[in-house]
C-alpha cells in the first residue's frame, strides 16, 4: 500500500554550526542552492551564510544565536535539502512545516518562490531585532490542559505552541521567564529551556508582525501546487495568502492537530527534512498515529547525511514503486473510509464551539426540540448538566451530528461505512439517512430521560482479563446480575450492574489475574445491561411509532457487530439499549474491507484509539464469520453476587508494573534494575540489598581487580537468599584477552546474568559467555543458562545485539575448544541478547539520546528481529537513562518497558562504594548541575560521558584535554605555558612522572606502542588524569576536590527535588532498594490516578 509522501520543515531551535556541510562538500544540487540562494542574503544583509554556518572555527556544539544568520540558515538548508530529495526523484504529496519550517514548506509546496520566502525571513528576522524585546520559551512536558488550569502559568507566559498531548511550548518575556521556570519547578513538571532568544508565537510578537506588512505588495503568494498540512491552522489546505504568512511567527502552533487532520486522509510516510529529526520525534510521540504509517529522519545532528540518506531512502524507494502505479487520487476512492462517532463520557464542556456558529439553523431546530439552548449547555454548563445522562446524550449527539455535516461540507465525500459507541450509533443513523436531525434528537432525548429514571447502577472496567476468561467467571460463579455492556478492546471490558454488585465482584477479577478493575463515574444509570428492559419497553413504544428511511450507509449495530438489516432496524435499535457494545467484534468487522481508513467524528479521540488498538492486535474477521446471523445472541444474565458484602477498589501495586513474565521468569518482585557501576561503585553490598528486596542489581567490575570482582560475586552468592544477580561487563577495546580472560571468571563463579555496557559491536567474549551457557535438556529443550542484558543507546548495535551471534566467532570458539558444535549450532538460533535495556542520556557513557525517541525505534527493530529470526521466546526491553522520579518512570512503562533500570542515583546511597565527600555534593546538585566531558576508557573515540559541573573543575579540564588531545600530534607540540599549567593545575606533576605511573597500568605491548607513536603516549598520559580524577572521587582525597569525577545525569537532581523535606533528602538515610520501592510505589499511585482520570 502506498503511503502518501510528507516533507516535514521545523524552525528555531533546530540549528547548529556545520548543519548540512557533509551534504555542502559532496552533493551538487544541495550545493548549487546554497550558492544561489546565498547570494540574495549577501545582496540583503551584506554576510554569507555559508561562511558563517561553516566556519572552521566552530565545532557543532557551539552556540549559534544570532537570529539574522539561524534564520536564513534555517530556510537554505531545508528548502536545499528538499530539492535533493526531488533530484533522486522523491516528491512529496504533502508539504507541513511547524513555525519557520512552515514559511519552507510554502516555497516547496510553489505558494511562493524560494527567493520571495527567503527575502520574507531575512525581514522578518531584522524586524524582530529591531521591534521585539529579548525573552525565552520553554517546552513544558505536560499537557495544554496544565497552562489553562493554572493562572499562573497564563500571567506569565502566553501558549505558543502543542506539539503532542505531552507536550506544549509557552513563550515569556525575559523578565517572566524565572517567575515560570520557578513554578514549573514547584509542580514538579518537567521543561526545557529551549535556545530561543525571542518569545516567538505570542503577542510580544504583534509589532514585528506590524513591520512586515510593508512587504505586501512585494511578495507574490499563489495557491500551492501541493497541499499544506499547517500548523498555523492546524488544517491541510490549499489556500495561502499573505496574511497566513504574517500569522505564522506570532500565532499558537498547532503540531498535534495539524498531525491529527493528515492522519484522516489515510498512511503517510513523514519525511523530515530538518537537520535534527526535530519533527519525527513529534509525529512518534503523537498518540494517535495510524499503525501503517512510516517515520523518516533525513538527517541528525549525530550522523553526516550521507548515513543518514543511505539507511532511510531505501525504505522511502520502496514507497515510491507503491506509487508507480497507485496514485493519491486512485488511492483515496479505494480506500474503504469509515467513520466512527463518540458515545458518553466523550462530553467536555467547550465542544462544538466552533460548529454552532457554522449551522445556526441545526442549532435552533435543536433548541426547539430539547426547550433549552443546545450552545449555553455545552459552552458554558451553567447550571452543570452536562454530565446528567439526560443532557449528555442529546448535547453528543448534536454535537457528533454537526461535526459530520462539517467533514462532508470540508470533503465532498461520504463514507463508506459508519458506526458509534452506544449512544453514537444514533449519529450514525442519521449520517447514514435512517432519519432526520431532528427525529434523531427527540429519540435521544427520550432514551437519556429513561436512563436517567433507573438509579442504583454502575459500571466496572476490567482490564487485562479477555471477553471470554471475563465471560468464564460470571457463569462459574453464577455472577448472573452482572452482564458485559461493552467490548472495548482485547483487553477492557466493561461489567454493567447493580453498584453492590459490581464493587463486590472486584476481588473474583483480581483474583483471576485482571491487571486493573475500576468503578466507573458513571452518573447511576446501568448502560447497555439488563436493568434497562424497563426502560427499553418504554422506548420501544416512541420507535414504534417513528418511520425509519432505507439506509444510504451501511451502519454497523452494537449489538450485533454486523451492518443493520433494514428490516429489523427497530428490533436492532430498541436491543442495543439491554445489551452490551460489541465494539471488537464490530472493528474486526471492517477490518476486512479494503484497506479500511477509521476516523473519528466528535469530540475526544478515545473512540480512535479504541479502534487503532483493535487494528493492531486483532485479525480481521473471516468471510465465514461475517455471514454468520447473529441477532439472537445475548449477553450472560440473572443471580445475585456471592461476595463481601462491601468491598474498596484495590489500589494498584508497585509489584504490578512491568512484565509479569521477565519477573516470573527471573524470580523477581519488582521490574526494577540497579545498574553496575565503575570501581565498584555499584558495591556487593548494593546488590545485596536490591536481590533481597525482589529486585536485580549488577555488580560493578569496571576498572576492579579480578580478586576483587571475584570476592565480591562470593559474598553476594553467601548473602542473598533466594534473589537474583548480575555482574557488570564493561567493554574494554584495547585489552580483548583480559576480556575473554574475565568472561571465564564468570564462568567459572557460575555466573547467570551480565549487564553488557559500552560496547559497540558482539566481540568474542560476549558470544563465549552465551554459548557456553547453553544446553539441551531430557525433552529436547533448549536451556539458556547465562543472560545477557545489553545496555544499549543505538539502535543499530541494539539491532546486532538481537540478531544470532556471528558465525565467525562462533567457528573460532569452536576451532579453540571453548564451545561445543553443539552450543555453535544452538547460539545461531538464538539472539545474543536476552533483554535490551534501552539508556537514553545518562549518567556516565552516554550518547545523549532522547527516550521518547529511542526507545520506541529500538522496541520496533526488536519486533522486526523477532519475525525475522522466527524466535520462540521474546527479547525483553527495558528503560534507563533519565529516571529519577515517578513521572520519569512512569513514562517509560507507557511507552511499553518491561522493565526500568537506574543508576547514577544509586550513588547517593549508603550502599554505593563511593566517598562521603562525593555523596555530599551529589545530594545537592540539580538538573542543571550535570554536563559532558570526554570519556577517559575511550579517550580518543571521541565518547561521551555525563558528570557533575558543580563544585569542581573536572568538566571543563577533561574538555580542555580532548580539544589539545585532536588538535596536537604530540606533547611536544604544546606551547610552554599550556604544559606548565596542565603539569602544575591538571596532573600535579611532570608528563614524565605521569608516563612512570602509566607504565605500571598497562601490558608493555601497550607501552611499546605507546613509546613508538607519540599521539598514542599523548593519550594514555591525558587519560591517566580521568583515572586520578575518579580514584581521588571514591577515596575522598579532599586535596583533589576540584578534579573529582562523578559520573552523573540530571535524574539524580530531579530526584534530589523530588524527596526534598522528606526523610530521604539526606543521603544518609538513602539505601538503594527504599528508592527503588519509593520510586515504584510512586509510579503505581501516578498510573491509578491517571487510570482513575481517564475513566471519568
Amino acid at each position: 500500500m502506498y503511503k502518501s509522501i510528507v516533507f516535514m520543515f521545523a524552525g528555531q531551535g533546530t540549528h547548529y554550526y556545520h548543519m548540512g556541510a557533509d551534504l555542502f562538500s559532496k552533493d551538487l544540487v544541495f550545493r548549487q542552492n546554497m550558492l544561489r540562494l546565498d547570494d540574495i542574503v549577501r545582496k540583503e544583509c551584506g554576510f554569507s551564510v555559508i561562511d558563517r554556518l561553516y566556519d572552521e572555527e566552530h565545532r557543532k556544539t557551539d552556540d549559534l544565536t544570532d537570529l539574522g544568520t539561524t534564520h536564513p540558515a534555517i530556510f537554505m538548508t531545508e528548502y536545499s535539502l528538499a530539492q535533493v530529495m526531488r533530484s533522486k526523484g522523491v516528491e512529496p504529496d504533502y508539504v507541513m512545516g511547524c513555525s519557520l519550517g512552515e514559511i519552507v514548506a510554502l516555497a516547496v509546496a510553489g505558494a511562493v518562490s524560494a527567493e520571495d520566502a527567503l527575502r520574507f525571513v531575512i525581514k522578518h528576522a531584522q524586524t524582530v531585532q529591531q521591534t521585539v524585546e529579548y525573552g525565552r520559551m520553554i517546552s513544558v512536558f505536560a499537557d495544554k490542559s496544565f497552562y489553562y488550569e493554572n493562572n499562573e502559568l497564563k500571567l506569565n507566559c502566553e501558549l505558543a505552541g502543542v506539539n503532542y498531548s505531552g507536550n506544549f511550548i509557552v513563550s515569556a518575556a525575559q523578565d517572566k521567564t524565572a517567575d515560570v521556570t520557578a513554578f514549573l519547578k514547584q509542580k514538579g513538571v518537567i521543561f526545557q529551556e529551549l535556545q530561543v532568544s525571542y518569545p516567538f508565537h505570542s503577542s510580544m510578537c504583534m509589532r514585528s508582525r506590524d513591520a512586515m506588512k510593508q512587504l505586501n505588495g512585494t511578495i507574490s503568494v499563489g495557491v500551492p501546487k501541493i497541499p499544506v498540512i499547517s500548523c498555523l491552522t492546524g488544517e491541510i489546505t490549499n489556500s495561502i495568502d499573505f496574511e497566513h504568512m504574517l500569522d505564522i511567527p506570532v500565532k499558537t502552533m498547532q503540531v498535534k492537530k495539524a498531525f491529527e487532520a493528515a492522519e484522516k486522509t489515510g498512511p503517510k510516510q513523514y519525511v523530515d527534512l530538518c537537520f535534527t529529526g526535530t519533527m519525527a520525534n513529534f509525529i512518534r510521540y503523537n498518540e494517535r498515529r495510524d499503525t501503517a504509517t512510516d517515520i523518516v529522519a533525513m538527517a541528525s545532528i549525530m550522523r553526516d547525511f550521507s548515513e543518514s540518506f543511505k539507511n532511510n531512502y531505501e525504505k522511502i524507494k520502496l514507497n515510491m514503486v507503491e506509487k508507480e502505479n497507485y496514485t493519491e487520487r486512485n488511492r483515496k476512492m479505494s480506500d474503504t473510509l469509515i467513520y466512527a462517532f463518540p458515545g458518553q463520557g466523550s462530553q467536555k464542556k467547550g465542544m462544538g464551539e466552533e460548529l454552532f456558529d457554522e449551522f445556526p439553523e441545526y442549532v435552533r431546530r435543536a433548541d426547539e426540540v430539547l426547550g433549552y439552548s443546545i450552545r449555553d449547555l455545552c459552552l458554558n454548563d451553567s447550571e452543570g448538566n452536562l454530565n446528567k445522562t439526560n443532557y449528555t446524550q442529546p448535547a453528543l449527539y448534536v454535537v457528533n451530528a454537526l461535526s459530520y455535516l462539517k467533514k462532508i461540507k470540508e470533503t465532498g465525500r461520504k463514507p463508506d461505512f459508519v458506526l458509534g459507541h452506544s449512544l453514537g450509533e444514533y449519529d450514525a443513523l442519521f449520517a447514514a439517512g435512517a432519519f432526520s436531525f431532528e427525529d434523531g434528537l427527540r429519540l435521544v432525548k427520550i432514551r437519556g430521560q429513561l436512563m436517567s429514571e433507573i438509579k442504583g447502577g454502575a459500571m466496572a472496567a476490567v482490564i487485562g482479563l479477555d471477553e471470554e476468561t471475563i465471560s468464564n467467571i460470571l457463569t462459574e460463579n453464577g455472577l448472573t446480575d452482572l452482564q458485559i455492556a461493552n467490548i472495548n478492546s482485547p483487553v477492557q471490558v466493561i461489567l454493567s450492574g447493580k453498584r453492590d454488585d459490581i464493587i463486590a465482584a472486584e476481588q473474583l477479577y483480581m483474583d483471576a489475574g485482571a491487571r486493573k478493575y475500576v468503578v466507573l463515574n458513571v452518573s447511576g444509570a446501568f448502560h447497555h445491561g439488563k436493568y434497562m428492559k424497563a426502560a427499553q419497553d418504554k422506548f420501544a413504544e416512541y420507535l414504534d411509532k417513528m418511520t425509519f428511511n432505507k439506509l444510504q450507509i451501511p451502519v454497523i449495530s452494537n449489538y450485533t457487530a454486523r451492518p443493520y438489516d433494514d428490516l429489523r432496524l427497530k428490533e436492532t435499535l430498541r436491543e442495543q439499549m439491554s445489551h452490551g457494545v460489541r465494539w471488537v467484534e464490530s472493528i474486526r468487522y471492517l477490518l476486512a474491507e479494503n484497506e479500511p481508513v477509521f476516523e473519528q467524528i466528535g469530540p475526544g479521540d478515545t473512540v480512535y484509539s479504541l479502534m487503532m488498538m483493535i487494528k493492531r492486535k486483532c485479525e480481521p474477521l473471516s468471510e465465514e464469520e461475517r455471514k454468520a446471523n447473529i441477532l439472537d445472541d445475548v449477553p450472560v444474565e440473572a443471580v445475585n453476587v456471592q461476595g463481601p458484602e462491601t468491598g474498596t477498589k484495590k489500589g494498584l501495586t508497585a509489584s504490578e508494573l512491568g512484565n509479569m513474565a521477565f519477573k516470573q521468569e527471573l524470580g523477581l518482585k519488582y521490574a526494577y534494575l540497579g545498574g553496575g557501576m565503575y570501581k565498584g561503585i555499584a558495591s556487593p553490598q548494593m546488590v545485596i540489598r536490591l536481590a533481597n528486596a525482589g529486585m536485580l542489581g549488577f555488580l560493578g567490575t569496571g576498572g576492579q581487580s579480578f580478586d576483587k570482582i571475584r570476592e565480591g560475586i562470593k559474598l553476594i552468592r553467601s548473602s542473598v537468599t533466594d534473589g537474583a544477580f548480575g555482574v557488570n561487563f564493561l567493554f574494554d577495546p584495547d585489552d580483548m584477552r583480559k576480556q575473554l580472560e574475565l568472561v571465564e571468571l564468570f564462568i567459572r563463579e557460575d555466573v547467570r546474568i551480565i549487564e553488557a555496557a559500552a560496547f559497540m559491536s558482539i566481540t568474542m567474549p560476549l558470544v563465549y559467555y552465551k554459548a557456553k551457557g547453553l544446553s539441551v535438556d531430557q525433552t529436547g529443550n533448549i536451556v539458556r543458562k547465562n543472560k545477557i542484558f545489553a545496555k544499549i543507546s543505538r539502535p543499530e548495535v541494539a539491532e546486532a545485539f538481537m540478531s544470532p551471534a556471528p558465525q565467525k566467532l562462533l567457528n573460532e570458539l569452536v576451532e579453540m575448544g571453548k564451545i561445543t558444535k553443539l552450543q555453535a549450532d544452538i547460539a545461531a538460533s538464538l539472539p545474543i541478547a536476552d533483554a535490551i535495556t534501552v539508556e537514553a542520556d545518562s549518567g556516565g557513557h552516554t550518547d545523549q539520546g532522547v527516550a521518547l525517541a529511542l526507545f520506541p525505534a529500538i522496541k520496533k527493530i526488536c519486533g522486526n528481529c523477532m519475525k525475522k529470526y522466527n524466535y520462540a521466546d521474546r527479547i525483553y526491553i527495558g528503560a534507563a537513562g533519565g529516571i529519577g522520579t515517578p513521572e520519569a518512570m512512569l513514562a517509560m512503562f507507557m511507552l511499553g518497558a518491561d522493565y526500568v533500570l537506574t543508576g547514577s542515583l544509586n550513588q547517593c546511597t549508603v550502599e554505593a562504594d563511593t566517598s562521603d565527600a562525593v555523596k555530599d555534593i551529589l545530594q545537592s546538585i540539580g538538573v542543571q548541575d550535570t554536563g559532558y566531558a570526554p570519556a577517559g576508557d575511550m579517550f580518543e573515540y571521541g565518547a561521551k560521558v555525563q558528570v557533575v559541573k558543580k563544585g569542581g573543575f573536572f568538566h571543563a579540564r577533561a574538555n580542555k584535554l580532548y580539544s589539545l588531545y585532536c588538535n596536537n600530534e604530540s606533547l611536544e607540540e604544546l606551547d610552554e605555558t599550556t604544559r606548565k599549567n596542565l603539569e602544575s593545575k591538571y596532573f600535579k606533576c611532570s608528563f614524565d612522572e605521569v608516563y612512570n605511573k602509566v607504565k605500571q597500568h598497562y601490558d608493555q605491548d601497550i607501552i611499546r606502542k605507546a613509546d613508538n607513536n607519540p599521539k598514542y603516549r599523548m593519550s594514555l598520559i591525558f587519560r591517566w588524569y580521568f583515572h586520578n580524577a575518579t580514584v581521588s572521587a571514591i577515596s575522598g582525597d579532599m586535596d583533589n576536590k576540584v578534579n573529582f569525577q562523578i559520573h552523573c545525569g540530571p535524574a539524580l537532581g530531579a530526584f534530589n527535588e523530588c524527596v526534598r523535606g522528606t526523610e530521604l533528602e539526606s543521603w544518609k538515610n538513602r539505601h538503594v532498594d527504599s528508592i527503588g520501592i519509593f520510586l515504584m510505589e510512586g509510579t503505581a499511585m501516578l498510573l491509578e490516578k491517571m487510570i482513575g482520570s481517564y475513566s471519568k
